[in-house]
């Protein structure tokens, strides 16, 4: 009687309905005992779940550029400045590293990777063994399948409705936008300007993110350099805020923090001792000298509020 009362209730279950009947909630119904001795194939097969897909705990790749996992997501409901709908995301396996690109049309994503590939290989001096990607018909196309094939690059695919087997750039894809409406919201900007919020983002989690098993930024990983290191400009331009940054006097010099700078294009630097800059800037060295490290770059950051 009590597995009749469970099918004509929707199926709710026995420890509810034990529940109910024991505070006699529910009038009328007496002398059934609602004991679940057996499974219920109908509640089986509809409320089954997907099960969890563990962190992994360990390195697959060995180098940069060995994997490189991708995403388009949009149309995103406002249009940038730039008029973009899209964006592209890129993340190396190695090294978490993150690139995006901006689309006006979903078109746009075969020749931007082909670009992509072409100049990230020839830029870090590494080959490229394998991307992956969903299904999507951005990706999944003849296009693209023969310029993998000349280049020798073999392309993965996640299951259909599986987007957990390309879960790096779909969790990549979550942190950029949360703190790109962070962003916004806190200054009430326009949301037209998404586009320049998720690139902002994307510049400081490759800088400021360090790698959960190798402890290190993915900046770093890829690059072999510090993000903290103060450099000289060779050539290019990288605009540097005035709180924590160089004083007028050295910008003109061409010294710069990229800690805390924003290259405009490519840039061509070449590294110098911060404590040599600061002593140029300030009159003492920043690290070594009375004046603790954080206090000064506090005063500094209130002096230009």
């Amino acid at each position: 009687m009590g597995w009749l009362w469970h099918r004509r209730l929707a199926h709710v279950g026995m420890k509810n309905l034990h529940k109910l009947l024991k505070g006699e909630h529910i009038l009328g119904l007496t002398n059934v005992h609602f004991e679940k001795d057996r499974i219920c194939s109908a509640c089986q097969a509809g409320k089954q779940v997907g099960a969890h897909h563990p962190h992994k705990n360990i390195m697959t790749t060995d180098r940069p550029l060995e994997l490189l996992h991708m995403d388009l997501f949009g149309p995103i409901a406002y249009i940038s400045i730039g008029g973009s709908k899209y964006c592209l995301v890129i993340v190396d396996d190695y090294s978490r590293f993150t690139w995006v690109f901006f689309l006006q049309e979903k078109s746009q994503t075969q020749e931007t990777l082909k670009g992509f590939l072409r100049r990230a290989q020839n830029e870090f001096g590494l080959r490229i063994k394998k991307i992956r990607s969903d299904n999507g018909t951005e990706f999944k196309n003849s296009q693209i399948e023969g310029f993998l094939e000349e280049e020798g690059i073999k392309h993965e695919f996640s299951s259909p409705y599986t987007p957990q087997q390309n879960g790096v750039v779909e969790r990549k894809n979550r942190t950029l936008l949360d703190m790109a409406r962070t962003m916004l919201d806190e200054y009430k900007t326009p949301d037209r300007f998404w586009a320049a919020a998720v690139n902002t983002a994307c510049y400081a989690i490759n800088r400021l993110y360090l790698h959960r098993i190798l402890k290190k930024t993915s900046y770093e990983l890829l690059t072999g350099c510090c993000t903290s290191c103060a450099v000289r400009i060779k050539s290019g331009q990288i605009r540097q805020p005035e709180a924590l940054g160089i004083s007028a006097e050295l910008k003109d010099k061409g010294y710069a923090l990229l800690c805390v700078g924003f290259p405009s294009g490519d840039v061509e630097v070449e590294t110098q001792d911060e404590d040599e800059v600061y002593w140029l800037q300030f009159g003492r060295y920043f690290a070594r000298g009375p004046v603790e490290r954080d206090d000064y770059a506090l005063e500094l950051a209130m002096g230009d509020e």
